[in-house]
């Protein structure tokens, strides 16, 4: 997998715009990159930036980071959820990042407020629009945290690790060089739904490792060992502990993957 190298990337091209000696408002001014081309970002050579260092303007290395889920990803009982601590960990890390995706939500400190992350759905229900949302937006990296509703709603509930296989193949597929970090979901405190989630994480290893056979740039995140039922809110969603612990779980793995 890939993702660390670009938030090396990300950091890099940073050092590089303060050895050129561009201010603040030098590095404000920069034409962004599109999605496309952040994935050949820091290409600028040498001898171009010896040939003149005064009027050449590299592009801000974005890595775009597309939030993929349900009410966990929104922030439900806390506005902007994982998403507001992540941006601002990976801000402290030097990491260049667009959050991108077709809703927007979050705190007003949170910059960063796109995602994708739909109150309510199902696994199904994000199938039905992630080929869409993904030729969109063309994310570097897709955090992927879905499967609570197919439990809650009780929606063929043993078979939910397959349709999250399909997901990940659906996203593989359709952007072949996407990163994805596929989560498992938080624990509930109903001892029926803390069962059900039991049973679809501990499926979810081998769902991955699967994917990771084919050659996909697929990686596990555990998010199930890092909120603990006394970090919801309501029995489902995280505290605003339980989603900085999410986020803690998400920016590990974005660092430790390579």
């Amino acid at each position: 997998m890939r993702i660390r190298r670009w938030l090396v990337v990300a950091s890099a091209g940073l050092a590089a715009l303060g050895g050129l000696g561009l201010t603040s408002m030098d590095r404000a001014s920069s034409t962004p990159i599109s999605s496309s081309d952040s994935r050949t970002a820091g290409t600028v050579s040498a001898s171009t930036v010896a040939e003149d260092t005064t009027s050449v303007v590299l592009p801000t290395p974005a890595v775009t980071i597309m939030a993929l889920g349900d009410s966990l990803t929104d922030g439900y009982m806390v506005p902007g959820g994982y998403r507001t601590a992540l941006a601002g960990d990976l801000a402290v890390a030097g990491a260049e990042v667009d959050f991108v995706g077709s809703l927007s939500s979050g705190p007003t400190e949170l910059t960063e407020t796109d995602h994708e992350g739909h109150d309510g759905w199902r696994i199904d229900q994000i199938a039905a629009i992630a080929t869409d949302r993904l030729l969109r937006y063309q994310p570097d990296v897709v955090l992927l945290m879905i499967g609570t509703n197919d439990l809650v709603q009780d929606d063929a509930v043993a078979t939910a690790p397959d349709r999250l296989a399909a997901l990940i193949d659906q996203i593989t597929t359709t952007l072949p060089g996407t990163e994805v970090l596929v989560a498992t979901i938080p624990t509930m405190a109903d001892p029926v739904l803390a069962a059900r989630v039991d049973a679809y994480d501990a499926a979810l290893p081998t769902v991955v490792a699967r994917a990771d056979a084919r050659g996909e740039a697929v990686e596990l995140v555990d998010i199930h060992d890092a909120v603990t039922v006394d970090q919801l809110a309501d029995g489902i969603h995280p505290d605003a502990a339980g989603y900085a612990a999410m986020a803690n779980a998400w920016f590990e793995a974005l660092q430790l993957t390579g």
